[in-house]
Parts: structure tokens; C-alpha cells; sequence
């Protein structure tokens, strides 16, 4: 399928005056001011329920120095009262139309995230309001085998990390994945660039764009999809 990505992407949900990123409720705080498509983390809890939470452990967010793949969902919420699960999401209609769900998942072989994912994506018929976008592109391959019909988007990142290896900075397996979409830092991002890829036939998305004047710069060169975590909607 080829699902056109919206112009504007919440990250995280809306979540810049106070509201816990990555929750039901960032969510509907974003439909609620304007926002059509949102971006939102999901990874896999002890008992394999995808739930939306970007960092590995529960740290930053829940003061917890563990690792949420080692709590059952029960224990997780002892932790943190609002996780939301990604089945919660697509069984709501308070949430915006459309959803870029990205695979947190470094997983080169292990397709437990994809398949659980792939199965919610099928009970809620959501194969056309949703995006799957990921770092690690062995998800995306595992994503097209379980959910074929569902668009994929490769993150890429040029930043200093010990697991960007260099086949990602490069975007080596790109042809594997078969994505429609190339998702990048703002960084990284120039015109040049830009026009490859578009002349490839990929659509270009940019993260995390936080400058409005920014924003229209990249519009203007072609970019399809600026992800922020403002909330630019016009």
C-alpha cells in the first residue's frame, strides 16, 4: 500500500505542557488541537505486549532503573499507572487518523515485536491509517513479512552511537526493507539529499523539527513530512 504521510507528524504524542509523551492521553491531547497523524514508540513488555515506551529502561520517566522487557505488563504499570498499550490505541477513536508506530527493537532476528504488532494491526483493520518506521532494518524486513501490505519507513540517523553502525548510517539495507518512506534527523537532511531519494521514488520525513521557519524550509524543498514536537498543523 502506499499510505501518503500528512504534513505533520506530533511526536510522542502532545506532550510539551506537562502530559506523560507516549500515552493514550498525548494522544488525545493532540487530535484534540489539530493534530491528523502522530509518531509513538512501541516495544515489548516480559509477557509480549506491545506498549508505547520509547527508552529501554524505565528510568528517565518512572525513576526505575529496569528494563521494560523484563516486566510483565501488570508489573510495568506498578511503575508506570498510565503505560498504554498499542491495542488501547488502535481501539480508540479519540486518537488522531493516522499512526506512525516505530519498532523499538534491535532485535536482528527475534520477530516477537513484529508479530504481536501485526496481529493488533489486522484485529483493528488499521493496515491503511498506519506507518511502521524503524532504526533497525532487519524489523522492517521481519514487518513486510508479517504485514506486507502495510507502508514501512527507515529511520536513519548519522549520530555518534555505538550500535549506528556504519551499514545504517549508509542505509546499506535499505533495498531489503522495501520502505516507501526515508525518515531522517533534521541534521542530516539537505536539498541535495532530499532530491535523490525523491527521484528514487521515496518520500522524505524529517525529525524533530521544532522551528516553524525551519519547517517550511525543508517543505519547500520537497520534504513530505516534518515530525515536531510542536504542534504544526497548518
Amino acid at each position: 500500500m502506499m499510505l501518503k504521510e500528512k504534513k505533520f507528524q506530533t511526536h510522542r504524542g502532545f506532550w510539551v505542557e506537562g502530559i506523560m509523551e507516549n500515552t493514550l492521553e498525548s494522544l488525545v491531547a493532540a487530535k484534540k488541537r489539530g493534530s491528523t497523524m502522530v509518531e509513538f514508540d512501541v516495544r515489548l513488555t516480559r509477557d509480549y505486549v506491545p506498549v508505547l515506551y520509547h527508552d529501554k529502561t524505565l528510568k528517565r520517566l518512572h525513576k526505575a532503573p529496569v528494563e521494560m522487557q523484563a516486566l510483565t505488563l501488570a508489573q510495568a504499570k506498578t511503575f508506570a499507572p498510565n503505560l498504554t498499550t498499542l491495542e488501547q490505541v488502535l481501539a480508540s477513536k479519540a486518537v488522531p487518523d493516522f499512526l506512525n508506530i516505530e519498532l523499538k527493537t534491535d532485535a536482528p532476528v527475534d520477530p516477537a515485536l513484529e508479530i504481536k504488532v501485526s496481529q493488533l494491526i489486522h484485529k483493528y483493520k488499521a493496515e491503511e491509517r498506519v506507518v511502521l518506521s524503524s532504526f533497525n532494518p532487519f524489523s522492517l524486513i521481519r514487518s513486510k513479512t508479517f504485514m506486507p501490505e502495510v507502508a514501512r519507513a527507515l529511520l536513519v540517523s548519522e549520530d555518534k552511537d555505538p550500535k549506528n553502525y556504519w551499514f545504517l548510517k549508509q542505509m546499506s539495507l535499505l533495498p531489503l526493507t522495501d520502505s516507501q518512506f526515508l525518515h531522517w534527523s533534521e541534521h542530516m537532511t539537505t536539498k541535495e539529499r532530499v532530491d535523490k531519494f525523491m527521484d528514487i521514488g521515496y518520500q522524505i520525513a524529517c525529525y524533530t523539527v521544532n522551528d516553524p521557519h525551519r519547517a517550511q524550509e525543508l517543505l519547500g524543498w520537497g520534504v513530505h513530512s516534518i515530525i515536531s514536537d510542536h504542534l504544526l498543523t497548518a
